[in-house]
């Protein structure tokens, strides 16, 4: 089986080529291979290497700055056009292409639960490039959409590590480190992500052209997600539950989009994942 893996340098990506580069044929291509601002240049690549599938993990992940009027037409070409462009060419090379996608196409205004066929409602633009990313996807149907929400891993900068520093590094004047408490959602390892793709690229079949929701089970708040944290890495003190509103952001973020899995046997809990991650990176 040869992958041609886009977005290779990506926390998800690298993560599912390290935990899989043994058992696939994956050929890696990062931003220093191809340009996704240049969807035109995607045919002359994928006849390149003539994958038996295709997997991208390449998305603008950075929502703020995707509200930036600068940046709309960039935030789109790489999460909808460039995508919409793979589809095209694996439905016509018959192949099979696994698109990864974002709780962030919801945006509950209390606390809610989404499945594969909820209808979509983004609030902000880097939801609605994903969103219309989606849904030009799967116009062919060779393509299968993964959705993932909360995501962290080995390889890269998340939320996680960098709670785990802040609870290491404690402010020195005493303060207490501070939780949202009303924004809810389904923290997701990327070792999670990668074993649902590796069991799709198993068996394709088992998975029609469609949407999943490749997350760990449960649903939580930012707040409580920090205190499981803090709870595993032995920090003591409490952490002080803050609204939203007290972080000044350029993107809305939605109060909920927890993702419930239907389609699939249930994950991991977001619990069991978090303990493995951390005890995987102790040291981090």
């Amino acid at each position: 089986m040869k992958i041609l893996l886009f977005g290779s340098q990506g926390m998800l990506g690298n993560q599912f080529f390290m935990d899989y580069s043994s058992e696939f044929h994956i050929i890696p291509l990062s931003h220093f291979h191809i340009d996704f601002l240049k969807p035109e240049n995607i045919e002359g690549v994928i006849a390149e290497h003539a994958p038996d599938l295709v997997i991208n993990t390449v998305a603008w992940t950075n929502v703020d700055s995707a509200e930036n009027p600068k940046n709309h037409d960039a935030v789109f070409t790489i999460n909808a056009d460039s995508p919409a462009e793979i589809a095209r060419i694996c439905e016509k090379r018959k192949i099979p292409f696994f698109h990864i996608s974002t709780d962030f196409v919801f945006s509950g205004k209390e606390v809610a639960i989404f499945q594969e066929d909820s209808p979509k409602n983004p609030c902000n633009v880097y939801g609605k490039s994903k969103a219309q990313g989606e849904e030009e996807v799967l116009k062919y149907k060779t393509s299968r959409v993964f959705r993932t929400a909360w995501l962290y891993g080995e390889y890269g900068p998340n939320f996680v590590q960098q709670i785990v520093h802040i609870l290491k590094n404690p402010p020195r004047n005493g303060a207490n480190i501070k939780g949202v408490n009303n924004q809810w959602g389904s923290p997701t390892s990327c070792k999670t992500v990668g074993e649902v793709l590796a069991q799709a690229v198993r068996n394709p079949d088992k998975f029609p052209t469609g949407i999943y929701h490749a997350v760990n089970d449960g649903a939580v708040s930012r707040l409580k997600w920090i205190e499981k944290i803090a709870a595993l890495v032995g920090y003591k003190n409490p952490i002080e539950p803050v609204s939203s509103d007290a972080f000044v952001q350029m993107a809305k973020r939605p109060v909920s989009s927890v993702l419930k899995n239907t389609k699939m046997p249930a994950l991991k809990s977001w619990e069991e994942a978090l303990e493995e991650y951390l005890e995987a990176n102790k040291k981090g």
